[in-house]
């Protein structure tokens, strides 16, 4: 979730050089104006000639006497500058990642997810075969040593390729800690821990984020910051031998096939709602830090009320249920008028509760669902 501040897009518009000589008055008019999020604010991507300006100055002392759209206009072509207002630095201000390299910001984002996906994938398989708790802590290694690293990345594309690293180890160790806790406890206090227990925990770390990055507002501290949490933990690691799985097992009889399937359908939305919701926080109305808070915050309520629904109804309900809240939520958002943004952030809020809780339940559905020898492979 840290990209959300290490990769916000801090206010910018094109750098005009000091060595004009131009009055104050041309200065404040050598960036066109021009309609955004509702009222009139200077362009980000564009300024008028320059060379044309510094004419026009030389012959009109007053700019307002000037028809300033029929002025040609250029790109940014001596870079931008960015308001430090909310940010010191961001990956988007250290490598310029606006305008025509607008992609670039949510590319990162997309190589990380690609890294966990081929986490996914390896490491279930691994685990299933060599032992939760060593690939646990080896790939928790992975994270900690490549997040330190990508605090020190040179360019935009080093960031990439260890973010896709950082991603490979997170998500490993996530859901092996969680198959080894669901393992190693009895079905009594198995459900407390896969809900109030891990997921919690989580939680809590989410809320302290945008309290650490209030305070720390340059990217790159950021990032060490976090990633020398991950030093704190050290255990010995005993690996298992144990008969050999693939993930063709979780397609090789009809019984696991359709769980296989319909469970690969459900998890692919609930991705798609969850981190588009958690990572949408910088664009919801009102302050970004306490907006990642609420975020963040709700998910206490929602993994309580996981908890709840999972000892009171069955799985199914559990999971249709809080999928139906977060869903209808989203699409009566869409009905809200543009001047209500309060009223749309509020029903993000509700949206992510039901949202977060089904994607509590459907953890432990999986790691039900599957017989142990391949449970890591299927959770993955």
């Amino acid at each position: 979730m840290s990209i959300v501040f290490v990769g916000g897009i801090p206010e910018h518009r094109c750098l005009i050089p000091g060595n004009l000589n131009l009055s104050e008055a041309w200065l404040n008019r050598t960036i066109p104006l021009e309609q955004g999020r509702g009222k009139l604010q200077h362009s980000q991507c564009r300024r008028y000639r320059l060379d044309v300006i510094r004419n026009l100055s030389a012959t009109f002392a007053d700019p307002g006497s000037i028809n300033m759209s029929e002025v040609e206009q250029e790109p940014c072509l001596d870079g931008w500058e960015y308001s430090k207002d909310q940010y010191i630095s961001t990956i988007v201000s250290e490598w310029d990642l606006v305008c025509d390299n607008h992609w670039k910001g949510p590319f990162a984002m997309s190589i990380f997810f690609i890294g966990v996906l081929l986490g996914s994938f390896i490491t279930g398989q691994l685990s299933d075969r060599f032992g939760r708790k060593l690939i646990m802590f080896a790939t928790m290694a992975v994270q900690t040593v490549f997040s330190m690293l990508q605090a020190f990345s040179p360019n935009w594309e080093i960031f990439c390729i260890l973010n896709f690293l950082v991603g490979l180890g997170q998500i490993s160790n996530w859901v092996a800690a969680f198959v080894l806790g669901s393992e190693l406890l009895g079905k009594s206090i198995r459900i407390v821990f896969c809900t109030v227990g891990a997921c919690i925990s989580f939680a809590t770390g989410y809320m302290i984020l945008p309290l650490i990055a209030y305070f720390i507002r340059s990217w790159p501290m950021l990032l060490l910051i976090l990633a020398l949490s991950g030093l704190l933990y050290h255990e010995d690691m005993k690996a298992r031998s144990k008969q050999s799985h693939s993930i063709i097992h979780l397609l090789k009889t009809r019984n696991i096939r359709a769980i296989t399937v319909i469970l690969f359908l459900v998890w692919m939305i609930l991705t798609a709602e969850y981190f588009g919701l958690s990572l949408n926080t910088p664009n919801l109305h009102g302050d970004d830090y306490l907006n990642c808070f609420f975020s963040a915050a709700v998910e206490v309520p929602a993994y309580t009320a996981a908890w709840l629904f999972l000892r009171r109804f069955s799985r199914k309900f559990s999971l249709s249920g809080s999928l139906l809240l977060g869903g209808v939520v989203l699409f009566f958002i869409q009905l809200i008028p543009s001047n209500l943004l309060a009223i749309s952030t509020f029903l993000a809020i509700i949206a992510k509760l039901g949202i977060t809780t089904a994607f509590c339940v459907i953890y432990v559905y999986t790691a039900e669902l599957y017989p142990t020898v391949v449970r890591n492979t299927g959770v993955g």
